[in-house]
């Protein structure tokens, strides 16, 4: 997982292999951006959803 939870506060996990996409979520997040855009910015940008990754698509 991209994130902990740590002293009731999240922080990004510093052993996840690769935690780019959850400090851009957080970072888009706290800019003002919504979650519908950035789910769809990531995926134009061809990140895998939790479906791929499932294998339900």
């Amino acid at each position: 997982m991209g994130f902990l939870i740590w002293n009731f506060l999240i922080v990004v996990n510093p052993h996840f292999p690769d935690a780019t996409p959850t400090r851009r979520i957080y970072k888009e997040y706290l800019e003002g951006s919504g979650r519908e855009s950035i789910a769809r910015r990531l995926y134009n940008e061809g990140f895998k959803t939790p479906a791929d990754i499932a294998g339900k698509k």
